[in-house]
């Protein structure tokens, strides 16, 4: 899984982070102590996924380094950059799901209608939304 690289005279691997990784995990991949992994990287808690690459020693003796966080991103920023690494169907797909929760949590609405308002409003989900809720609203007032 790890790179070899030498770090300040010690052999170490390096390991990119991938969203699914615990320091947990990665102590029995690499057959490393959770806390030698700490040690060597910096790191205070438990959570790794704010890391885009973290140092794996190959021996007790490995050096400590401070490494460096990726940039941190807003939920909205993340849930973009999320999206933009999926297929197109997946896009579709995720979009729909969540205006779906949208309008369900409003009181109505259905899968085939929240697929129809996306279509309708080129795929804005907020757009989609309030269409939908102005549609919706009419329709409970007797319209």
């Amino acid at each position: 899984e790890g790179t070899k690289k030498e770090a300040e005279g010690e052999q170490v691997l390096v390991h990119h982070v991938k969203p699914s990784d615990t320091i947990q995990g990665l102590s029995l991949l690499y057959g490393v102590s959770v806390q030698r992994i700490k040690e060597v990287n910096g790191i205070y808690s438990s959570t790794i996924v704010q890391y885009s690459s973290l140092l794996i020693p190959t021996s007790e003796d490995a050096v400590c380094v401070k490494r460096k966080r990726k940039p941190a991103m807003t939920g909205r920023r993340k849930q973009l950059e999320d999206l933009m690494a999926m297929d197109n169907a997946a896009v579709e797909d995720s979009l729909q799901t969540a205006l779906y929760r949208k309008m369900c949590a409003l009181g109505g609405g259905s899968l085939q209608q929240a697929k129809a308002y996306l279509s309708l409003h080129d795929g804005d989900l907020d757009e989609a939304l309030k269409a939908w809720k102005e549609d919706f609203d009419w329709e409970e007032a007797g319209g």
